[in-house]
């Protein structure tokens, strides 16, 4: 029998979605109906999480898979913004600057008792070189620091994680000027950050967090868990049955040498059941929970935790009261009708599964993507019968929003990155670093990167991160 005499789901399922990278490409080169099939986006999609780390729930793309699997290796990390504490990771200038100049990357402030100082901010993407060749595949931020995760399973840290605190009374307020190897036991396979706390899945299933790079604590749950979403000051766990369990901020140790024991996690958190009938703070009649629907997909904000269901629906449900959540979780739950679907569709995680619709967020504000290519803004503190802003100009393409205090950008299928909102600092990257530039109101692709393909962001408090490969 030939090869392609075989059932297409047997040939797909059996043999392709099993075959290394170079096995696909010799079997490419044997006549145009194979090529067809190995060209296949979702091959390649799985092909790159098997292969390179990359976090299933990093961005909602549906193009460029082969792409980005040819040059993961060789991918860049840039920053930009607010570095007056030096939480971009680069170096300091090799030469003392004069004040009397001001360039576009740097500019005086009066300090703290009228004292003049210095302050060396990046309005443009600037390469850091320290990450060079280690294969980073996922960036994120927090208040005021990075974290990135590389396709070995390592994670790194460089900023400060607690910025509003005294360094003698955590080890997270100290900075760490250039991109350090978090302290963890385990291969990690996904990263969330808050305001000044990480949260971490790893690769045999175990669960981390942090607020500092030295001292981790291992997170006990007896469910599995398949996502982990750090809201603005704790986080939420998604269980494999789509239970969403709360998780507090992790506990700050002062010395290098403090230890923290095991968190274990045995109450029960929220599931679509414990919110039926009873979820009407949006004035609307609440439809039942269908038979099979549970939760998918989870995105952290400052006050909630938005909740995508397997049938489509979008849900806000209000995490922040850890005692209030406990005993009245349907009270405390809104369904986001606008943003949902209006007819049943089918989210399913996992390799080789699709999802149809898809949700982000940071802080206070939150995005819902679809199949269809549309892109709905929402706030945490917005009522539910409020429109959603739509990204109008990037309808079709747009495949993650990344959102920081006052700016945000939107990454595209093609690599592409647009920004938009307040300068704060350069964090908006259009090469304009002083505090009162006008904020930008519509997205603007940022020019430095044109020769870059974009495959990553992570924005947060003044400052922002994206990682690229090249072009040709």
């Amino acid at each position: 029998m030939k090869l392609l005499d075989l059932p297409l789901e047997i040939l797909i399922d059996n043999i392709l979605y099993n075959l290394d990278a170079q096995s696909l490409e010799r079997l490419s080169c044997a006549n145009k109906t194979l090529r067809r099939l190995v060209d296949d986006e979702l091959l390649w999609k799985h092909r790159v999480f098997a292969d390179y780390n990359l976090p299933h729930d990093s961005s909602f793309r549906h193009s460029g898979w082969k792409r980005l699997y040819s040059k993961l290796q060789d991918s860049v990390v840039y920053t930009w913004g607010d570095n007056s504490d030096g939480r971009l990771g680069h170096p300091p200038p090799a030469t003392p600057i004069n004040i009397r100049f001001r360039n576009r990357d740097v500019y005086e402030l009066i300090g703290q008792h009228g004292r003049r100082t210095m302050r060396q901010n990046y309005a443009s993407p600037q390469e850091l070189v320290a990450l060079r060749g280690k294969g980073i595949v996922d960036i994120l931020s927090g208040g005021w620091s990075f974290h990135a995760l590389d396709r070995h399973g390592r994670v790194w840290l460089w900023g400060r994680m607690h910025g509003d605190m005294l360094a003698r009374l955590s080890l997270g307020a100290r900075l760490v000027s250039e991109p350090t190897q978090v302290q963890l036991p385990s291969s990690i396979q996904a990263i969330s950050c808050g305001r000044s706390h990480t949260i971490a899945l790893a690769r045999d299933g175990d669960v981390w967090h942090w607020d500092n790079w030295q001292v981790v604590q291992r997170i006990r749950v007896a469910k599995p868990i398949v996502q982990v979403a750090a809201n603005w000051g704790y986080s939420s766990l998604l269980t494999s049955q789509g239970e969403i369990l709360r998780i507090n901020h992790p506990e700050s140790v002062t010395n290098e040498g403090d230890t923290l024991s095991d968190l274990e996690i045995t109450e029960s958190g929220v599931t679509l059941q414990s919110v039926e009938g009873n979820a009407k703070a949006n004035s609307l009649p609440f439809k039942p929970i269908e038979k099979g629907d549970k939760i998918v997909q989870i995105a952290g904000l400052e006050k909630c935790t938005l909740a995508l269901t397997r049938y489509g629906r979008v849900f806000k449900i209000h995490t922040e009261n850890a005692d209030e959540l406990s005993v009245a979780s349907a009270s405390l739950t809104t369904e986001l009708t606008k943003y949902g679907a209006t007819q049943q569709e089918l989210n399913e995680r996992g390799p080789g599964k699709k999802m149809h619709r898809f949700v982000s967020g940071q802080f206070r504000n939150f995005a819902v993507y679809t199949a269809q290519g549309s892109v709905l803004l929402g706030h945490q503190d917005h009522p539910p019968e409020q429109d959603p802003e739509v990204l109008e100009q990037l309808q079709h393409d747009v495949c993650k929003v990344s959102f920081g205090d006052y700016h945000s950008g939107a990454l595209t299928n093609q690599g592409r990155l647009l920004t938009w909102g307040a300068n704060s600092n350069g964090a908006v990257g259009h090469g304009e670093a002083g505090m009162f530039v006008e904020p930008k109101e519509t997205p603007e692709a940022i020019s430095t990167l044109r020769n870059m393909f974009v495959f990553a962001i992570g924005f947060g408090g003044w400052q922002s991160g994206a990682l690229a490969i090249p072009r040709d």
